[in-house]
C-alpha cells in the first residue's frame, strides 16, 4: 500500500437508525443513543460537547467522507491523509543526524554522561524514546561506549565518546567551503 492510499476508517454501529440522513450528522443534528449512559459520562468525564465530534472534525479537515450503510446499520467515517511531501522526509533525516551530532557534542563537552544528563544537555526534560534509540544506534556504530559495559542496565551507567565518535564529530562539524 502506498503512503498516498493510507486512510483511517472509523465504523460506528447502530447510529444511522436514529438519523434520517447522514448529512444531518455532518451539520451536528444528533440524537443520543443512550441518554442515561451519556448523562453519567457527561458528569464523570470532561466532555466539550456531546454529539459535536463529526461537525468539529469536518470543519478541521476537509478530506472526511461519511459513508452510510443502512443494511449493516452503521456508517463509516473515512479520513484521507495528505500526500507526503518530499521535503518532510529530508527534514526528518537531518533531525536524526543533528541529534547524533548533538549527543556526541554533549559527550565531548561534558565527558561521560548518563542518559538523563545527555537529555539535560540537549534541553529535554527527560529521556525520550527517540534519545534512547539514538544512544543505542550510536553504541551499535561504535561512536560511544558504556562506562560499565558489564552492567548495561545499571542506574550508574554513563556513556563516553570513542575515537570513532570523535572522528565522526570532527568530520560532521568541519565547515564546508
Amino acid at each position: 500500500m502506498t503512503p498516498q492510499a493510507l486512510q483511517t476508517r472509523i465504523a460506528n454501529g447502530e447510529y444511522t437508525r436514529h438519523h434520517s440522513d447522514i448529512t444531518q450528522l455532518r451539520y451536528g443534528v444528533s440524537r443520543l443513543r443512550n441518554p442515561l449512559l451519556a448523562g453519567y459520562a457527561f458528569h464523570i468525564l470532561p466532555y466539550q460537547g456531546l454529539g459535536t465530534g463529526i461537525p468539529r472534525a469536518a470543519q478541521a479537515w476537509e478530506n472526511i467522507v461519511l459513508q452510510d450503510n443502512p443494511a449493516a446499520n452503521q456508517f463509516k467515517t473515512v479520513v484521507q491523509r495528505p500526500p507526503p511531501h518530499p521535503g518532510n522526509v529530508e527534514k526528518t533525516e537531518s533531525k536524526a543526524e543533528s541529534l547524533d551530532i548533538r549527543v556526541l557534542t554533549a559527550l565531548q563537552n561534558g565527558g561521560p554522561l548518563s542518559k538523563s544528563h545527555i537529555a539535560e544537555a540537549l534541553g529535554l526534560r527527560n529521556v525520550t524514546g527517540q534519545l534512547n534509540a539514538q544512544v543505542r544506534a550510536l553504541l551499535n556504530r561504535g561512536h560511544i561506549e558504556m562506562t560499565l559495559p558489564e552492567k548495561p542496565h545499571s542506574r550508574l551507567q554513563q556513556y563516553r565518546l570513542t575515537q570513532v565518535g570523535m572522528q565522526m564529530l570532527a568530520t560532521a562539524t568541519k565547515p564546508t567551503a
